[in-house]
């Protein structure tokens, strides 16, 4: 009977005391099992199956019981620790991170509250009574100021590429009056500025909206996606001035409805909001970085490569046949058209249809042109030469006395010569070199002929010997008999790539 006692005050130190009744019927049908066994009445395998179910339960109870006492020492323990460490260390980080969020707060909320009460509360002029004002009027003081983006953006823009204005600049934001006038100072002059997305299709007639509407046309990412912009999205004004430094987007407008966004920018303090209007771009296109790589320019620069032109495929038939024949970029492609249209559309092949061919020429007749000189030098007639523009084209001829008379001043009578002069330039075009920025004066006007700045220098005129092809036959002029010089045998187009 001690025994039992001591057996049920140790349960109860372990906090489990009420097991023990329980236990009292199993233990009396385990001393029967034995006593069975003793009596040779039961055998070994029939001992171990009767005797397995509650070996079983006892363990899991015994398991569960520790287990359950580990679990509230633990908790115990862990409580404890995080009370002390709380009590130690709360007080030093709000001694030591007080003061700088006072000091970094007390300046906004001051000015945020003294602007406040400016507005509800401002200061009549001199010698003049307040007057009082009406609702509607009250309303078209409070949107006084509009923010604005200075440029029209670069169009059209990709994933991944810095936005733009349409001059290649940096946009800039800039918060301006009725009258457009910037504001430098005042708060709203140094304030922050949000720059978020908006549907394409945002606008109200008169281009008129509220702070509500506004925000309900702001679009986000798509579930999953990257944030829909990234960089510049909070601005600081200077001086009613900041600059869009790094902005892009992350991803494409073909899945919003109207499948264009435009960029919206909007003041970062709401109470700022009821002072200055938001502002918006118009409304673009965003593609995919991938279609860049394959993009046309508009317009093509000389150094585009040739697939840039409509018509012509990047790795496509044309552009392999226009990169055999030497042609790699757009200002190859115009030097070649000037030289010998009719070479070149043949070269091509009937899979360029007339109407295709017409849409690649006026596509490239778009470049701009660099400006500069350049001059073929004709062989064994010292200070005669031709000049041209970077494409070839005739823009006049050069006298002996460094004089120019413009392609469209020359004499009737001279007319035949000048023109077989263009001709030998077109076949011996290898020869023709950049203008070294010399003085060339117009003979019909006696005025310096128009030239762009910055002109590279080049080679200056070449020896008569080295310059004269080796077919070509001596030429001795007589200048009273220009016009009656006899015309060299031209190397052909066609030999020349060769």
């Amino acid at each position: 009977m001690g025994g039992t006692e001591k057996r049920g005050l140790d349960r109860e130190e372990r906090g489990a005391a009420y097991h023990y009744q329980e236990k009292r019927p199993r233990l009396a049908r385990l001393v029967s099992v034995i006593q069975a066994v003793m009596d040779g009445r039961l055998l070994l395998a029939e001992v171990q199956r009767k005797m397995e179910p509650t070996l079983r339960k006892i363990v899991r109870e015994e398991v569960q019981i520790g287990i359950a006492s580990m679990v509230e020492s633990l908790k115990r323990e862990v409580k404890h620790s995080l009370v002390c460490a709380v009590e130690n260390t709360l007080p030093r980080v709000v001694e030591a991170t007080l003061p700088r969020v006072v000091e970094a707060t007390l300046p906004r909320v001051v000015e945020a509250s003294m602007s406040e009460f400016l507005r509800n509360n401002p200061v009549p002029e001199l010698g003049t009574p307040r007057m009082a004002t009406s609702p509607r009027q009250e309303g078209s003081v409070e949107r006084r100021y509009r923010l604005r983006f200075n440029k029209r953006l670069k169009t059209p823009l990709f994933t991944g590429s810095t936005v733009l204005a349409d001059d290649d600049s940096q946009v800039v934001m800039e918060l301006v009056d009725e009258k457009n006038h910037v504001i430098s100072v005042g708060p709203e002059a140094s304030a922050k500025v949000d720059i978020v997305v908006l549907e394409g299709d945002f606008r109200r007639e008169g281009e008129r909206w509220g702070a509500e509407e506004f925000d309900a046309a702001v679009i986000k990412e798509r579930p999953g996606r990257r944030p829909l912009i990234t960089g510049d999205q909070s601005l600081t004004l200077r001086n009613g001035r900041a600059v869009i430094n790094d902005l892009s987007f992350t991803d494409n407008s073909s899945w919003i409805r109207s499948r264009k966004f435009q960029l919206g920018a909007r003041m970062a303090d709401d109470t700022m909001r009821a002072l200055v209007k938001e502002a918006k771009t118009e409304s673009f296109g965003v593609k995919d970085h991938r279609g860049e790589l394959y993009r046309k320019h508009y317009p093509p620069s000389l150094r585009d490569d040739v697939w840039r032109l409509e018509r012509i495929g990047k790795d496509g038939a044309f552009h392999k046949r226009l990169a055999s024949l030497g042609v790699h970029n757009v200002e190859d492609f115009l030097r070649v058209v000037t030289r010998d249209t009719d070479w070149i559309r043949k070269e091509l092949g009937n899979a360029m249809s007339n109407r295709m061919w017409e849409d690649v020429i006026a596509h490239a007749k778009t470049v701009i042109l660099n400006g500069k000189f350049y001059i073929y030098w004709l062989p064994g007639m010292e200070g005669r030469g031709v000049l041209l523009d970077n494409i070839y084209q005739v823009l006049g001829f050069i006298n002996p006395d460094n004089s120019v008379t413009p392609v469209d001043k020359v004499p009737d009578e001279e007319k035949p010569i000048q023109e077989r002069f263009k001709e030998q330039a077109y076949a011996d075009y290898e020869k023709i070199v950049e203008h070294d920025g010399r003085p060339l004066i117009d003979a019909t006007t006696g005025q310096a002929m128009p030239r762009p700045i910055n002109i590279t220098a080049a080679g200056k005129p070449p020896d008569a010997a080295q310059s004269r092809p080796a077919n070509a036959p001596e030429i001795v002029v007589d200048q009273r008999l220009l016009p009656m010089i006899p015309t060299p045998r031209p190397v052909s187009v066609r030999q020349s790539q060769r």
